[in-house]
């Protein structure tokens, strides 16, 4: 078997600019041609959304749109679900890049990619209780259907499974519910999940102690309520998988820094000491990591090489 591991060099590392705002939740095309991100002003006034053309590294601002936050691509890459807050409103919003055109599609606070690009999972808060519920809806914004109450909706690739974010015994919790909105189970003490592109897999942050496990996706064990797993590492959050699935990026709580674990070794490595608590983003051939870093204003690269 070949072995995996990880080289890093300083020199390789790559930041596409310093931008007038704190860049933030920066997102790769399926190409790897565009970033998609949000530029947050100092004054925390209103965020605006923005598309850059990545070229080597120069940048091209290709559409800056008002009001826009939290994108998302589909998965063939001709559109991006966002958040656009309107006249004091937040909706869920369609960008079609090749023309710019925008569409709003309904009301709500998060948005992601469910079931390839069939369906949208929208976050919306209720006005008069003030609950957060997350429902399933057509992008062109049809056949809306409630499936749970919950936050940070996170669909799995194969469009089978949504995790939700819950409050359990006064503690974070996710809550995996099937596409109709059915319980599976729950994952007790957990927060910040990703799913594996095979969707076999989930990796979270325990909220009580910032340790990231990565556990096996088991019916049986989740309805048991004793779905846990294996812990990677005692200081983490923000953890992510590499789209081929052999390695796991995440970003340090209390010992700063960006770190890959590699699965096939268990080896965890140190590959920048910025201090972002942020999901880092793999590129779609899992060649580099983008980090969106507030302090220095700047969206980098961190080029990942595996031997």
């Amino acid at each position: 078997m070949k072995q995996l591991s990880i080289s890093i060099a300083l020199i390789l590392f790559m930041a596409i600019g310093t931008f007038a705002g704190r860049p933030a939740n920066p997102i790769w095309s399926p190409t790897g041609n565009h970033v998609a991100y949000e530029e947050r002003p100092d004054d925390n006034t209103m965020a605006d959304m923005k598309l850059l053309v990545i070229k080597k590294t120069n940048k091209l601002v290709k559409y800056t749109i008002r009001g826009g936050r939290k994108p998302v691509w589909s998965p063939r890459g001709d559109r991006i679900a966002f958040i656009q807050h309107r006249n004091g409103t937040d909706y869920v919003a369609m960008l079609y890049v090749q023309d710019g055109e925008i569409r709003i599609v309904c009301p709500g606070q998060d948005v992601a990619w469910f079931d390839y690009d069939r369906y949208l999972i929208i976050q919306r808060v209720d006005p008069m209780s003030y609950t957060t519920f997350v429902y399933r809806i057509r992008p062109d914004g049809r056949e809306e259907k409630y499936l749970s109450e919950g936050i940070t909706p996170l669909p799995d690739p194969l469009g089978d499974f949504v995790v939700v974010s819950v409050r359990r015994d006064g503690k974070a919790a996710l809550r995996i519910i099937d596409r109709n909105g059915a319980a599976i189970g729950t994952i007790k003490n957990a927060k910040w999940a990703s799913w594996s592109s095979d969707g076999k897999s989930l990796t979270y942050t325990k909220s009580d102690t910032r340790a990231i496990y990565l556990w096996c996706f088991d019916k049986a064990e989740l309805a048991s309520g004793n779905a846990e797993g294996i812990k990677i590492s005692d200081d983490g959050c923000y953890s992510v998988f590499s789209h081929n699935g052999k390695m796991i990026a995440y970003s340090g709580s209390q010992k700063q820094g960006i770190y890959v674990y590699t699965i096939s070794d268990t080896a965890i490595r140190r590959i920048s000491d910025n201090d972002v608590l942020a999901s880092p983003r793999w590129a779609p051939d899992d060649s580099s990591l983008l980090i969106a870093d507030p302090d220095t204003k700047e969206l980098i690269f961190l080029p990942v090489t595996i031997q």
